[in-house]
């Protein structure tokens, strides 16, 4: 009799997160949104395990075309690559360090893609601010850890529930078996879709005016000298020499290596100009991935200003973030090449389609009919 209390106080909760898809493991997650594509999934208590959710799908899927980066190339989506958009996924949000491209092809030997997407990001070569990250291998432990099987995770998880205003919602919800979201959603984050992009929860305002959703604007962190932004005027040769391994082991396995360097807002880029020692370091970035680029013949788009590709601030989601509408921006640049048109043929049809319809915005393209995953 004693227990029970304990029993209805833990078990309720806890079986409302199974029901829902917060408490399953990223196996079943992957195979779930494999055989239902409109599933979205989330988790907004446990932890997110986005290293380990995006490997399993690689592992399992081995798609033919991948993008691979931080979050800042989660927004490609399988409809961009027309009639192929089922050989495409998203591994956006899988690399926080050039570090981790290394492990991750190590730790997927018999992985080819026909084509790899590959944001390079200016933080991950910029030395001091690596240091603060610790040694490598953070990817290596977090693809073989699972939170999920310490108990620890659950009752921290049935805590932060039922402290939060959200339970009664999530309970409610826990009475459909199959939604089309699996887990707790948090606030501005709808989930990743089955292509691995993400889906977020903004509402677009007329006109589409820049909002800086970032809670630590760049602009802050460079007057500050803190974070990425840590002051020094050189890439780091080490990294440039990771970025350099993992092309050539990329191009070993047959693939066509895609390279572009994410955006930044106009503040940002001002801010950068103005400070001697920032505009040294991105100036050699630059010219070190140019040549590094050049040297390994890996087609390269410099779309950190989104005025080069025809765009503006509009198309951010924030100070550093592309939205869709820019990602397929920076595809209509890559199959200009024509071997790059040649692997990735179902792009341009697309472009036409999205450039020539007035439904296209900065945030979202108009998709051809029948293009939906």
């Amino acid at each position: 009799m004693f227990a029970l209390p304990v029993l209805l106080i833990v078990g309720v909760p806890e079986l409302a997160l199974w029901r829902i898809g917060e408490s399953w493991p990223i196996e079943r997650v992957i195979a779930t949104q494999r055989r239902h594509p409109d599933v979205i999934w989330h988790r907004g208590l446990f932890d997110q395990e986005y290293h380990r959710y995006k490997y399993e799908y690689l592992k399992v899927a081995k798609p033919p075309i991948v993008a691979l980066g931080s979050s800042r190339a989660m927004e490609f989506r399988s409809q961009m690559f027309g009639d192929h958009g089922g050989d495409f996924y998203a591994a956006g949000g899988a690399l926080q360090r050039i570090e981790d491209l290394d492990e991750l092809l190590k730790a997927l030997p018999d992985y080819r893609p026909r084509v790899a997407i590959l944001a390079v990001d200016v933080r991950w070569f910029n030395g001091p601010y690596v240091a603060t990250l610790g040694p490598p291998g953070r990817f290596t432990f977090d693809i073989h850890y699972k939170p999920l099987s310490r108990w620890q995770a659950h009752i921290t998880a049935v805590r932060m529930l039922l402290w939060s205003t959200r339970w009664p919602k999530v309970v409610w919800h826990a009475r459909t078996q199959h939604p089309e979201h699996l887990g707790v959603p948090i606030p501005d984050v709808e989930g990743f879709r089955s292509d691995g992009s993400m889906k977020y929860r903004y509402r677009p305002t007329p006109g589409f005016p820049f909002i800086n959703r970032q809670p630590f604007p760049l602009t802050k962190r460079i007057a500050q000298n803190t974070a990425e932004f840590v002051p020094t005027t050189q890439a780091a040769t080490p990294q440039i020499d990771v970025l350099r391994s993992s092309i050539e082991e990329l191009h070993r396995r047959g693939t066509l290596v895609l390279a572009f360097i994410p955006p930044y807002h106009s503040d940002v880029r001002r801010a950068i100009e103005a400070n001697p020692t920032q505009r040294a370091f991105h100036v050699d970035f630059h010219e070190r991935i140019d040549a590094l680029a050049a040297e390994l013949d890996v087609p390269l788009i410099d779309a950190s200003d989104p005025t080069r590709l025809g765009a503006d601030d509009r198309y951010l989601i924030d100070d550093s973030h592309g939205y869709e509408t820019y990602e397929l921006l920076v595809l209509r640049e890559f199959v200009k090449d024509s071997r790059v048109a040649a692997a990735l043929p179902g792009v341009q049809p697309v472009v036409d389609y999205a450039m020539a319809s007035p439904r296209t915005n900065p945030w979202f393209p108009d998709y051809p009919p029948g293009s939906s995953r």
